[in-house]
This record gives structure tokens, sequence and C-alpha cells, in this order.
């Protein structure tokens, strides 16, 4: 709770984010033989600190989300040092793909795509990291498989390492589902973050230790996507009735 800007209640960011994750660590904390535990961060947890840190970097969240996630990732290596539970903490980049929610950047860019149409975009320069959701799911999985040879505790980058600017996404998009329309930049369309002009993650930690690096181009990834969306309307439809905004 709290990656939208319409949820905006600090004392239930705090709730679910922190206090959900400690119910979480206490009763792991009471499981003998567990072999892992995986929280999922985000890569907020650096705010402006976000060109390509590693993961002892400072971190500069800026929103309440990213104090929520940064206390999380703090819980996480706390309950594995002093309560001994073999938890792993991975910051995850700009996760995109099936099942995403609708009104998400890639999934409301490609709806609008498969009509012809592009969706209003914030600034041309700013950038993030697209991670495909196979290659998150492949992190995780490396995560569980090698624990008993990590430290618990540790936290991963998980990104494609790839800085991509919302010109270049809508360049790509236009060039893979054949759109003539042209992208419109507005600055309504920003959020508060979106100041932050390099987002990208330094992934060469995960590589060494979880020996995973993201295998997924974003034109790959893409098209993947779109087909996901376009064989999955009875799913589509669904998710625009539960979505968190409105989506296109």
């Amino acid at each position: 709770y709290g990656a939208y800007a319409v949820q905006a209640d600090a004392a239930r960011t705090y709730a679910v984010n922190v206090d959900g994750l400690r119910h979480v660590l206490e009763g792991a904390a009471q499981l003998p033989g567990l072999r892992a535990l995986v929280q999922l961060g985000s890569s907020s947890e650096y705010g402006v600190n976000c060109t390509r840190p590693r993961e002892d970097a400072a971190l500069w969240p800026d929103s309440h989300y990213a104090v929520s996630k940064v206390a999380a990732s703090a819980m996480v290596r706390y309950y594995a040092l002093k309560r001994r539970v073999p938890a792993f903490a991975l910051r995850l980049y700009s996760v995109y793909g099936p099942y995403e929610e609708l009104s998400r950047l890639i999934p409301k860019l490609l709806c609008c795509a498969q009509a012809g149409e592009l969706p209003p975009l914030a600034s041309p320069q700013v950038s993030r990291d697209f991670v495909y959701i196979a290659d998150v799911c492949e992190a995780v999985e490396a995560t569980i498989e090698r624990a008993p040879q990590l430290q618990a505790g540790d936290v991963f980058n998980v990104g494609s390492g790839v800085c991509t600017t919302l010109s270049e996404l809508a360049a790509t998009t236009r060039a893979l589902f054949g759109v003539a329309a042209e992208p419109s930049y507005q600055r309504s369309a920003a959020r508060h973050w979106d100041h932050q002009k390099r987002w990208v993650a330094e992934t060469t930690y995960a590589a060494e230790q979880l020996r995973w690096q993201a295998e997924t181009s974003l034109s790959e990834g893409l098209l993947q996507t779109e087909a996901w969306l376009r064989h999955h309307p009875q799913l589509v439809q669904a998710a625009r009735a539960h979505s968190v905004l409105a989506p296109r």
C-alpha cells in the first residue's frame, strides 16, 4: 500500500508494509526447517540516490511508501541476525508483465497501443529500469535455491540494469506495434518521484551471489505482455473493474 498517489493514508502505509511484514517474520521465526523467506522490497528505498546504487549505498527515501520499504528491509535484517530467520530482501525495480495492475504504465501503454494510440506520458527524459516478471520470479527462485550459501538478511537489487527513458519506451512501442500516433508529454501525468531522472539498477551483487541476471529484453517483454493482454480479455475486463486507478 502507498505506491499510488491516491493511497495517501500514511498510517495504513506503515501498518501494511511494516507491521504486516513483522507479523509474517514473527511467524517465520517459529517455523523449524524454514529454507528462506524472501521479502520483496523496492528501488524506491534509494529515493534520490537512484543511479546504479549498490545495495550498501545510502538510502534517501522521498515518500512514506519508500520509508516503509526501507523499514521493511531493515526488519528483514534484524530478524535474520537476531532471530536467525533465513530472510532476504529483493529490491525490485519497475516490474511489468502479465497480471500487472492495469492503471500502471506498461499495461496502460499496451492497451492504448492495441487501439493505435498512446497514453499521455510524463517528461520524455524520465527513466526507469523495466524488468520482466519472469526474470523477477527467477530471482526469487535463485534466492530460495541458494539460501544456505547466502548471508541471511542480505539485500539484492533486481532490475534489468538498463536505463530506459519514456521517449525510448514510446519509440519502442510504436515500432513493435505499428502505432502511428505521436507521443504527448504532459506535466500533469508526472508523479512526485518522476523528477529522479536516471533510475537504473546495479545488479552485480545479485549476479555474483544469486548467479542471476535479467534475460528478457524490453522488446521481448512488451511483446509477451501484449500477447497476454490480447489472449485474456475476460481477465482484462475483470481487472478494469477492480483497478486502483481508472485505466484507459
